[in-house]
């Protein structure tokens, strides 16, 4: 049940991404600073050691990843960057 939350909030976050704004520096920061952790205790600690930790730390930096690659695209669009 947690995943699922987990994949709901995701959207929402990617979502979130798609509108440039002075909170968006933070918000990508503290997802980044929130992964890192993840991976420290799935790497160190003793309860790391859980499938369900593990796809919680994957979605952690598929919205890592996803949020800096769609901040990239709208910031490019804003700036009217043409390919």
């Amino acid at each position: 049940a947690l995943l699922v939350v987990g994949v709901a909030m995701l959207y929402g976050e990617v979502l979130k991404s798609t509108f440039a704004g002075a909170s968006s520096v933070l918000d990508h920061g503290l997802s980044l600073l929130l992964f890192v952790v993840l991976l420290l205790e799935l790497l160190l600690a003793p309860f790391g050691a859980d499938p369900g930790f593990l796809l919680l730390t994957l979605l952690c930096l598929f919205d890592v990843i996803s949020g800096f690659t769609v901040a990239i695209a709208v910031a490019r669009r804003d700036v009217g960057i043409i390919r």
